[in-house]
């Protein structure tokens, strides 16, 4: 650390070695100092940026899950694995059908090329709960690039299966 004629400290990167020994004593150094004052701003700023990321994501009453394009899943919120009964360690890694019935793999399937080709999707789906249970959830889809740079999916889902049991069981009540 340094203090900047304006007063304020510039943190420096320093590197350095000694040359070759003269008379037996090292009196000659070679170094190079680099300015890494906005690199650490950055980073800070990168970590704040994180943590308030994660306390969203955390604390989010939404569901949110976060996928690659062949739908495995890499995050997952705390709401979205207590609609669906899962521990977040049970369904990190696995892929996203373990949560959809086996009649509608291709529905998603073709959700998940289209969205990734750009299109932001809004619908609902039946998923089935770990205990096999079905719930209903109201998706919002869209792309995004995950850290690696592939295609990925990020998708807010918010439980909305009282809302259509409410709707088929006044149906049934004016048949």
């Amino acid at each position: 650390r340094f203090r900047h004629k304006s007063g304020a400290w510039v943190l420096f990167l320093d590197r350095g070695f000694f040359l070759e020994p003269v008379d037996g004593k090292h009196s000659r150094m070679v170094g190079m100092m680099t300015d890494i004052t906005a690199w650490k701003a950055a980073e800070q700023t990168l970590r704040e940026n994180e943590r308030r990321y994660r306390a969203l994501f955390d604390l989010s009453p939404s569901g949110i899950i976060v996928e690659d394009a062949r739908g495995t899943i890499l995050d997952i919120n705390p709401s979205l694995c207590a609609a669906f009964g899962y521990d977040r360690e049970e369904l990190i890694g696995r892929n996203i059908r373990i949560v959809v019935p086996p009649n509608e793999h291709h529905v998603i399937d073709g959700h998940a090329a289209r969205i990734i080709a750009g299109e932001e999707m809004e619908h609902e789906v039946m998923n089935v709960r770990k205990d096999g249970s079905t719930c209903w959830m109201e998706l919002r889809e869209t792309a995004m690039t995950l850290p690696d740079g592939s295609p990925g999916i990020l998708s807010v889902a918010n439980d909305v299966t009282l809302r259509r049991d409410a709707k088929d069981a006044l149906i049934a009540a004016k048949e």
